[in-house]
């Protein structure tokens, strides 16, 4: 019983929130928390996405992708076995507490992981967008909005250059 009482009296303290009179922890502002908590969105765009700036994500499902937010609402991917960049559209919808990032790309294109056929908006998380970014670079050096064929292919873990990894450790994935 007396057990019992010492593991109750640990596991109470160990849940004191911060800010609380009598402890060592201080009130934290809002941007002290979002570093001390988004660890993840260290040196990476904090308004991400921005129009007129290209972007490099890193998934374990779909590898390194580079994306050109360009400001009249259009994206253009270049994902790595594509010839061309494919052109979609991309929006934020949402609450601005828990906004989401969703896409369209052409009825004629399918995601490679899912197989869901495009021509219909995909949303997700824009928070869960933002912990993939690995780069990002103003405006757009691959001249991915031009369409044209991509001088390299893409490959999965690497960043082509000029892009630098600005984030955590980034391991093959």
């Amino acid at each position: 019983m007396k057990y019992l009482a010492l593991a109750a009296a640990i596991f109470v303290s160990a849940c004191v929130p911060d800010g609380i009179p009598g402890t060592d922890r201080d009130i934290l502002s809002g941007n002290e928390y979002a570093e001390t908590t988004a660890g993840f969105l260290q040196n990476v765009d904090p308004a991400f996405p921005r129009a007129g700036v290209t972007y490099a994500t890193a998934d374990y499902l779909y590898g390194v992708q580079i994306e050109y937010f360009a400001a009249d609402g259009t994206s253009y991917l270049w994902f790595r076995g594509n010839s061309a960049p494919l052109r979609g559209e991309w929006k934020i919808q949402g609450s601005s507490f828990n906004p989401d990032l969703c896409f369209k790309y052409g009825a004629n294109t399918r995601d490679a992981v899912t197989g869901t056929r495009g021509g219909n908006w995909q949303c997700g998380r824009l928070r869960n967008g933002a912990e993939n970014v690995v780069s990002f670079i103003e405006g757009d050096p691959f001249g991915l909005s031009k369409g044209k064929q991509l001088a390299t292919d893409l490959r999965r873990c690497e960043l082509p250059p000029p892009m630098k990894l600005m984030t955590r450790a980034f391991k093959c994935l």
